[in-house]
């Protein structure tokens, strides 16, 4: 299974959580399919998921390694810079339904999987 395929049953899961109204879960789901997205592409480019940090602040370290991966081709910039951004807004949204009592509204919860697909239509497209 690759990240891209991760990143594809995420976004099936978050879709099938909003259909159950199960709106904490669709964050979730959400941001996992932005983050596997670039871990697909850095993957495809690189080779590199090796050499992906894991720990504390690993995910910003994994945003941070792929705007590097791209910062030298201006074709891809805007998307790379827009990808980077909606995934820190997942992170976010996903860091509130995680670890607080707030509840994640219904229209919130399809804004995150329209934002998720959108990465992974970005991805696909570099």
């Amino acid at each position: 299974m690759s990240f891209l395929d991760k990143a594809q049953q995420n976004l099936t899961s978050a879709r099938e959580l909003f259909g159950k109204e199960h709106y904490l879960g669709v964050a979730n789901r959400a941001y996992y399919t932005s983050f596997q997205s670039i871990l697909y592409s850095i993957d495809a480019n690189l080779g590199m998921t090796q050499s992906v940090k894991s720990g504390a602040g690993s995910h910003e370290a994994t945003i941070i390694m792929f705007k590097n991966v791209y910062s030298n081709q201006v074709s891809s910039y805007t998307s790379v810079a827009e990808i980077a951004r909606i995934t820190r807004e997942l992170k976010k949204v996903r860091k509130r339904a995680d670890y607080t009592l707030l509840e994640i509204s219904a229209v919130e919860a399809k804004l995150r999987i329209e934002s998720a697909e959108r990465v992974l239509n970005l991805v696909s497209s570099l």
